[in-house]
């Protein structure tokens, strides 16, 4: 799509502060993106390329991990 607009792309396409606040955490061996709230983890994208791995319903957009720090298979950095 092309917009042909005199206005900056900021007023067309805001983005706000929220969006860039994501860290990453290796959740049951998948790479997960999020937004990390104390000991819970709240998953906005996963980053694999194991396409069973997206059918796996924990790893939806907008679901809550709990992070273990000495387990393991979970950990967040």
């Amino acid at each position: 799509m092309i917009l042909y607009t005199t206005q900056p792309a900021e007023l067309i396409f805001p983005t706000d502060a929220s969006a860039y606040q994501c860290s990453t955490a290796r959740v049951g061996g998948q790479l997960v993106m999020g937004v990390r709230q104390g000991r819970s983890f709240q998953v906005t994208r996963l980053l694999s390329t194991d396409p069973a791995a997206y059918l796996n319903p924990g790893f939806t957009p907008g679901a809550q991990i709990f992070l273990d720090e000495n387990d393991s298979e979970t950990a967040a950095f």
